[in-house]
């Protein structure tokens, strides 16, 4: 028998997503099908394929980076403040959510703050019935 003789008893069948066998640099829509819970360790710049450069968000558990557009900058800046050296340490869920881009609704990620670690929420208005006279 020759060399390149087929062989059928090394088949397996197993329940994959084939997005998880090749992760990418960066998150994106497909890895937080299920929203993921993550540790922040650091923010850089990142230079993009076409060339801009983004920050990005680094986690203890994660070996991808999580590139902020405009929408998710402002969250993080709102929920940890605009100095990015004050984000480590902090947990953030991403999850997949979908937003309008050139006229269709697309899968995109977007970011939360975990647990009660977002900034303090703004004070209640003052009570008005109590006006003294």
């Amino acid at each position: 028998m020759g060399s390149n003789a087929r062989t059928s008893n090394c088949v397996r069948t197993l329940t994959l997503n084939i997005n998880d066998a090749f992760p990418g640099k960066y998150f994106k829509a497909a890895d937080v099908a299920e929203p993921k819970t993550l540790t922040i360790t650091g923010v850089g710049m990142e230079q993009l394929q076409d060339g801009t450069q983004k920050p990005a968000v680094y986690f203890s558990e994660s070996q991808q980076a999580f590139v902020l557009n405009k929408t998710n900058a402002n969250f993080m800046s709102q929920a940890f403040g605009a100095q990015t050296e004050g984000w480590t340490g902090k947990q953030v869920i991403l999850y997949k959510d979908q937003a309008a881009f050139q006229g269709r609704m697309v899968d995109c990620v977007r970011v939360k703050a975990a647990g009660g670690s977002a900034a303090p929420a703004a004070p209640a208005p003052a009570n008005t019935d109590d006006v003294p006279f």
